[in-house]
């Protein structure tokens, strides 16, 4: 298993991924620069280029991304007939994107 290479923070809203196949929608779990851990009761393949929209952390805005899906697996191994992990690898997101992720991240890091 890969390790992350960037910081990511817990972050929660819905996601729609645009499959080659048709759509898969859920909600992501946190998120970094580089990718966002999503959760969905429907899996999808490994492997493959998807289109993503999901609200920024800082505004609301939507946005649309191209992603990567690097893995699939159980969210909870226990339950095989549960919730779907995803992880994917945003690929060439905008400024916007990046800019509002790590000012998200860097606020969620400050202590308190």
């Amino acid at each position: 298993m890969q390790r992350r290479r960037v910081p990511r923070a817990p972050y929660n809203t819905p996601v729609h991924l645009l499959l080659a196949t048709g759509a898969l929608d859920g909600r992501t779990e946190d998120i970094s620069e580089g990718g966002a851990l999503i959760i969905s009761r429907l899996a999808c393949a490994p492997e493959q280029r998807v289109g993503m929209r999901f609200a920024l952390p800082m505004d609301g805005k939507v946005a649309s991304v191209e992603a990567f899906v690097r893995w699939v697996r159980l969210a909870d191994p226990s339950n095989p007939d549960g919730l779907r992990a995803i992880g994917v690898e945003f690929i060439e997101p905008s400024e916007v994107v990046r800019a509002s992720v790590r000012h998200y991240i860097e606020l969620m890091s400050r202590p308190t």
